[in-house]
């Protein structure tokens, strides 16, 4: 069985959790005239949903949706035609509080900035593996954010796993290494590299370049590749698996396929832990994102404009389920031996 994603996402005090309960349900599309397809095995909803809370209300941001087009009647074979005629013909896609589906790559299509308010009443609870809290609502406004609670739902993941929940909010930089007037995206960028504690640091662009040489100067063991922001696939493949990749100032000038490009392979290659920092401007979408296993971290007001941290983590980008493990598996004897 193919491992499910957790398709419901929502962002609270700046950061990205995973939506692992709602009690009632939330959402669902086909309340709004849309009926997702599983187009991929490790989706069968056959959607992603992502959330936010603007002033105490509860919004839907984003809706991505799987949708297979129909093919042209010329080319359907006599008997689906048939089976066309009885059951009428597929519809399209319909809007969503007035926004227009937009096709993506595949057979998937996206809803972006829908900021549809939902009337819900009940209690969500979001999280990871280390850290839970639940979140009450009423008709769609917040009244009680909980506390968190520490989960010892998966003793063999490390307590000390960068993982997005894990990081500080950013805080002034007044001791150390890093004393010195640093904006926003320093600072929260000078946080990561510190609570990663790498050994292999790979940096690309101007901003994460200069953060990650004085990491080197404090600690000249470690080691430091640097890509050139203009080319930076030029450099593929590494030399060295970085445990930390920081990405900034680059995907603001290459065009939208060598971005792409870029956090595949730094994913692709393994790099343990990916952060990358990208203007609000330059139209990078948080589905771009969220279709490579990265979360939305946080978000800066620095003295260029507003910019998004996401981050990718390994250990933790693919939400682990109780259900996956040697007790539900056919043959326990060839759990972590055997694939296909």
């Amino acid at each position: 069985m193919t491992d499910q994603i957790c398709n419901q996402s929502l962002s609270f005090d700046g950061n990205a959790h995973n939506l692992l309960a709602s009690q009632p349900g939330l959402f669902s599309p086909w309340d709004y005239g849309i009926e997702p397809e599983a187009v991929e095995s490790s989706n069968w909803s056959g959607y992603q949903a992502f959330y936010t809370i603007e002033n105490g209300q509860l919004l839907l941001e984003c809706l991505v949706v799987g949708y297979i087009m129909p093919k042209p009647a010329i080319t359907q074979p006599d008997h689906l035609a048939e089976l066309d005629r009885l059951i009428g013909p597929k519809q399209p896609l319909p809007a969503l509080n007035n926004v227009e589906p937009e096709k993506m790559s595949g057979c998937y299509w996206q809803y972006n900035n829908v900021n549809l308010a939902l009337d819900y009443t009940g209690t969500l609870t979001i999280g990871d593996d280390h850290v839970r809290r639940e979140l009450t609502f009423k008709e769609g406004k917040l009244l009680d954010t909980g506390i968190e609670k520490a989960r010892a739902l998966n003793p063999e993941v490390s307590g000390d796993a960068f993982t997005p929940e894990d990081l500080p909010s950013p805080q002034p930089c007044t001791t150390g290494m890093f004393a010195s007037a640093l904006d926003a995206a320093d600072e929260v960028l000078a946080q990561i590299i510190g609570s990663c504690n790498p050994n292999t640091v790979l940096s690309c662009g101007p901003t994460t370049e200069t953060i990650c040489r004085r990491w080197q100067d404090s600690k000249p063991e470690v080691q430091l590749t640097v890509l050139d922001s203009a080319t930076p696939n030029a450099a593929f493949p590494l030399s060295v698996v970085p445990d930390l990749a920081l990405v900034s100032d680059t995907l603001e000038r290459v065009s939208r396929d060598e971005g792409v490009l870029l956090l595949g392979q730094l994913r692709n290659y393994g790099s343990h832990q990916i952060a990358v920092l990208v203007s609000d401007s330059a139209g990078w979408m948080l589905t771009d994102f969220t279709s490579l296993g990265f979360r939305r971290h946080t978000q800066l007001q620095t003295a260029n404009g507003p910019y998004t941290l996401y981050t990718y983590n390994l250990d933790s980008y693919n939400h682990k389920r109780s259900w996956n493990n040697p007790d539900h598996w056919a043959n326990p004897e060839m759990w972590g031996k055997a694939w296909w």
